[in-house]
């Protein structure tokens, strides 16, 4: 991934920039335990603009973009962390998670196979090892034409009790019991924090209905090495309207984060 954007170029920064950045780490990590990706992710956009050589910024925006199913974008954050470290361990272990999720095993197994190569601790090893084994069983399937289904032998006993009450007694579900599968929780975005410039333009971009970027049919088939690589288009900031390069993570004007277009 070139660095097209500059957004990652390395500075000294003042105690002042040191201190707020701080700051948002604690508020963000805390967001983090609390399952408030939105606050979380305000926080880790922040500390990217404050500091883009730091690719832990990049990861923890990448884990609030992927919670919030903004795939692209969360592809765009991992790929900034390790264009800021390509050794880093967090940034190949998050993007191999987030590759797995996406069922693109290819590229997972080569991200676990690198980060392997770099982590010297045992415990870490072998959950990487296990994980490399599970992404090399599905590749495996993949290729023969199965699906592998990983269940508990409780969960087994379960089914086999429920198959053995089917048999004896088909219950219908009661009149009038429906679930609409249409039915779309409302989601918006309401930012808590009111202490800088573009907070209202953020606000205002994850008001966006489908930000993804993916028609049903490439979710279906999700393929990172291939939807989600960075093309030549260029972007414009929905807020101002200033040109962006193609990865730009966030308007350079005034600050707002960047999606990907439909």
């Amino acid at each position: 991934m070139s660095n097209a954007s500059g957004v990652i170029a390395r500075r000294e920064l003042k105690a002042e920039e040191l201190a707020a950045k701080e700051r948002l780490e604690e508020k963000g990590n805390e967001a983090l335990d609390n399952d408030d990706y939105k606050l979380a992710l305000e926080c880790f956009h922040k500390i990217t603009i404050l500091d883009g050589a730091d690719p832990n910024g990049w990861n923890m925006l990448g884990v609030c973009f992927s919670n919030l199913e903004f795939a692209k974008e969360a592809w765009r954050s991992y790929m900034l962390a390790l264009a800021a470290d390509p050794e880093n361990l967090d940034a190949l272990w998050y993007a191999s998670e987030f590759l797995s999720g996406m069922e693109d095993f290819e590229l997972a197994r080569l991200m676990l196979s690198r980060y392997m190569e770099l982590e010297s601790d045992e415990e870490r090893l072998e959950e990487a090892r296990e994980e490399l084994d599970e992404v090399n069983r599905q590749l495996g399937d993949r290729r023969s034409g199965t699906k592998t289904i990983n269940t508990t032998d409780d969960e087994l006993d379960e089914m086999e009790m429920q198959l053995d009450e089917d048999g004896e007694d088909e219950e219908e579900l009661p009149e009038g019991f429906a679930v609409d599968e249409d039915d779309e929780a409302d989601y918006s975005m309401d930012f808590s924090v009111a202490d800088d410039d573009f907070e209202d333009e953020a606000e205002e971009s994850f008001e966006d209905d489908d930000n993804t970027g993916m028609s049903d049919e490439e979710e279906e088939t999700f393929v990172a090495s291939v939807t989600l690589q960075l093309t030549g288009v260029a972007l414009s900031c929905r807020n101002c309207g200033t040109a962006l390069p193609a990865d730009a993570p966030y308007c350079f004007s005034c600050k707002s984060i960047c999606f990907y277009e439909d």
